[in-house]
């Protein structure tokens, strides 16, 4: 059975470890385990998504959509303990520096959160509140249920595809290092499938677009390091999902 055990184990690692949901266990696991737990960071992403759009659904029947939708951002940042807002803080700081890689580096090291850091996660809760607020109801539950799946692109893609910028090593090497191309088919399979399931052709044509602009966000990052750290993986994520809400909205209205 261990073609099952392993799999769940490592679906209830990345859910350990991306969520504040108390599952049991969680004892020591091996680096490789570990890393390799970031395919199923998109699967992690629907049960993230899921709560997100049940708590929007319960907010809307009694407010106003703008505090509605306040609070429903306000519930995926507390389900995630606010994890990758941290590491989308640090890595602009560190990149919109203007200093060297080595430099870059060093800063987004630094536990306090300079001006563009901060100017990033206001940005990005500004853009994803207006965006929540203008979901249209009929498809605003699916939305909201695949909305973190897409974001967890950004991390597994950033993982699988880039080298790990810190020679000494830090909190995401682990991803960086075991998390492969199996890894990566694994995390997008789970995504497209969910788009597909979630909101038919138009959740897979949203997370297909969705993906390329993952890929651009993940270069623009990655090029000024030389790869990419645990914080480039978090802010990969939030960007992700920053600019996904409002690519729907231009999808849905085009088409």
């Amino acid at each position: 059975m261990n073609w099952v055990n392993r799999p769940l184990k490592r679906f209830f690692a990345a859910i350990r470890f991306f969520t504040r949901i108390p599952l049991p266990g969680g004892g020591a696991m091996p680096d490789e385990e570990f890393g390799k737990s970031l395919a199923y960071a998109p699967l992690t992403g629907l049960v993230i998504g899921l709560w997100t759009a049940g708590c929007d659904f319960v907010l809307r029947l009694g407010l106003p959509a703008f505090p509605a939708g306040v609070l429903t951002l306000l519930a995926y940042v507390a389900i995630t303990g606010g994890l990758h807002l941290d590491g989308l803080g640090d890595t602009f700081d560190g990149i919109l520096s203007g200093r060297s890689r080595d430099r870059m580096l060093e800063i987004m090291k630094d536990s306090r959160v300079g001006s563009f850091g901060l100017l990033a996660v206001i940005f990005v809760l500004a853009l994803d509140a207006s965006s929540i607020v203008s979901l249209p109801d009929a498809d605003r539950f699916g939305v909201l249920c695949l909305w973190p799946v897409i974001g967890r692109i950004g991390s597994v893609s950033g993982a699988a595809l880039y080298p790990y910028a810190r020679p000494e090593g830090g909190l995401g090497k682990s991803f960086v290092v075991f998390c492969g191309k199996r890894e990566l088919v694994l995390g997008l399979a789970t995504a497209f499938a969910a788009g597909f399931l979630i909101l038919g052709w138009a959740g897979l044509a949203w997370t297909g677009a969705s993906t390329l602009v993952v890929l651009l966000l993940l270069n623009r990052m990655a090029k000024p390091l030389g790869g990419v750290t645990g914080d480039v993986l978090g802010a990969a994520c939030e960007g992700a999902q920053a600019l996904a809400l409002p690519l729907w909205l231009l999808l849905t209205k085009w088409f």
